[in-house]
């Protein structure tokens, strides 16, 4: 794998980009906020799909510009390889493997890239969720059917008679075994998350191999769906707030 060219428009603080790379190691020298790490964030966003230091794409693109691009000129085996990105404000963007258009999980595994930069530090003394994160990228890069999401499937109701008990994960299902055991001195218990689980209960219904239900996530846009995920969990409030305005009229069953 070695990367041959970076050909950058209107990124960051570029209007326009065309560089070189050498086989072997390549340093980059020069003053401060001149667009060295910009470089690199670029090389590293054509790997992933995603920047390591900003979660809003706008952010990419040079200030007071429409739009912008990243372009990728790569080797793998032997065979000469691109990867380009078109950004814009208004628009999604565009990914292209070759000349030909792709999605995000798609691109997964296309050029691999390992990055450490001085917030990696964090990796040791911060929180699990970034070693995680910083795992499930590397290793997708390496096996890209790491990248796909599996749910375990926990039970919605409990049904007790007797010494007897029973486990359904829908209500038509709840109906039918009630049907089939009889509702005459049957007790339900819906479940309305994990926490109300004993240890036992969800070794038994969600976390033991050799019963789990499995549900693997399938995402038809992986990158309306990591927007969303960004607006809804991310750090900024405000697009929270809007988002939970403009749609609050849509909830049909709010269980609280």
């Amino acid at each position: 794998m070695k990367v041959r060219g970076l050909q950058l428009v209107n990124y960051r603080n570029y209007k326009e980009l065309n560089l070189s790379l050498a086989d072997n190691i390549n340093i980059f020298l020069g003053r401060n906020a001149q667009g060295k790490t910009n470089i690199v964030e670029a090389i590293y966003y054509a790997a992933v799909g995603h920047s390591y230091r900003t979660n809003q794409e706008t952010e990419l693109i040079q200030w007071n510009t429409p739009g912008g691009s990243v372009k990728l000129l790569f080797e793998r085996l032997g065979v000469d390889n691109t990867l380009e990105f078109t950004f814009s404000r208004e628009k999604r963007r565009r990914i292209l493997y070759n000349g030909q258009p792709i999605r995000l999980k798609e691109l997964i595994g296309a050029m691999n890239a390992v990055l450490f930069s001085p917030e990696d530090l964090f990796l040791i003394k911060g929180a699990p969720a970034g070693r995680r994160r910083f795992l499930d990228i590397e290793i997708s890069q390496a096996s890209p059917a790491y990248y796909h999401v599996y749910i375990a499937q926990p039970p919605l109701y409990l049904i007790r008679k007797g010494k007897k008990h029973w486990y359904t994960y829908s209500d038509e299902e709840l109906s039918s075994k009630l049907n089939e055991v009889g509702r005459d001195n049957a007790t339900v218990q819906r479940y309305k998350g994990l926490g109300e689980m004993n240890p036992e209960q969800l070794w038994e219904t969600t976390m033991d191999p050799e019963g789990r239900t499995m549900l693997r996530v399938h995402m038809e846009d992986a990158e309306e769906a990591d927007e969303l995920f960004t607006i809804l969990m991310g750090d900024k409030v405000e697009p929270r707030r809007q988002f939970i305005e403009e749609h609050a009229g849509l909830v049909r069953n709010l269980d609280i």
